[in-house]
């Protein structure tokens, strides 16, 4: 138990997801002294630096119950700058590459949200138990949506030709949306702080592409080519040393 704990409380898809699973199965007959020993000795394991976001195991086992159980859950989580309670029908934990997610129905903003498991504080189930509501779609399929292109101010989609496969390999679920158009060419949706920075992230990715949204960002690949070109033109001109 203590080992699941570790696991799951790391982050991460694949071994945190099955870590999360039959921990909850565990806890279900667990002693309750028990389960204090167990989570102290979870929380004396760390993570090298650039690893997944740390997670208190606690909490994901949490709310890994209420969802379980269809019981309310509350905490507390930063909007906007200010750090308010939510009361929320848990639907599903989503482990990406880095980080958990909780999709939830908001009762306070009455619709679908999805929060950062790392960003709660004081999370606790409530005993009151709800009937689950439709879910807008698959639950990962919603969560990468909106953390690829919903948290970030500028969003853009490609055509690369390349195989749908090939590039999913390249890039982190968490940084694109790659959706197949033929055995040979995907479509890549992608967000970022900046056009460029997207710009360039493609780029990296090694493919022939095109630019199908936002138009402007056609212009943004005329820049940054000549840039590139005048910085190679540069390279691989002679420096002349002085008085030569």
């Amino acid at each position: 138990a203590a080992s699941l704990l570790a696991g799951a409380g790391g982050g991460g898809a694949g071994a945190g997801e099955a870590a999360l699973r039959a921990l909850a199965k565990i806890d279900r007959v667990m002693p309750a002294r028990l389960r204090h020993e167990v989570s102290a000795l979870a929380g004396a394991v760390e993570f090298f630096e650039g690893g997944p976001e740390r997670v208190e195991p606690a909490i994901l086992v949490t709310l890994a119950g209420a969802c379980r159980d269809e019981v309310e859950a509350r905490f507390r989580y930063p909007s906007r700058g200010e750090v308010g309670e939510r009361r929320v029908e848990p639907y599903r934990l989503v482990a990406s590459d880095r980080r958990w997610y909780l999709l939830a129905y908001d009762l306070d903003r009455d619709d679908w949200r999805t929060f950062r498991v790392d960003r709660m504080t004081e999370v606790a189930a409530r005993t009151w138990r709800f009937t689950p509501r439709p879910a807008p779609e698959d639950a990962a399929a919603y969560v990468q949506r909106g953390v690829v292109t919903g948290a970030y101010p500028h969003r853009a989609r490609f055509l690369v030709h390349a195989p749908a496969e090939e590039v999913r390999a390249q890039v982190p679920s968490s940084a694109a949306l790659v959706h197949a158009r033929d055995e040979h060419a995907c479509e890549l949706v992608s967000g970022g702080s900046a056009p460029d920075r997207i710009l360039a992230y493609v780029a990296m990715l090694g493919h022939p592409f095109e630019v199908i949204e936002p138009p402007e960002l056609i212009d943004r690949c005329a820049a940054m080519a000549e840039r590139l070109g005048a910085a190679a033109g540069r390279a691989a001109s002679p420096t002349r040393l002085p008085g030569n």
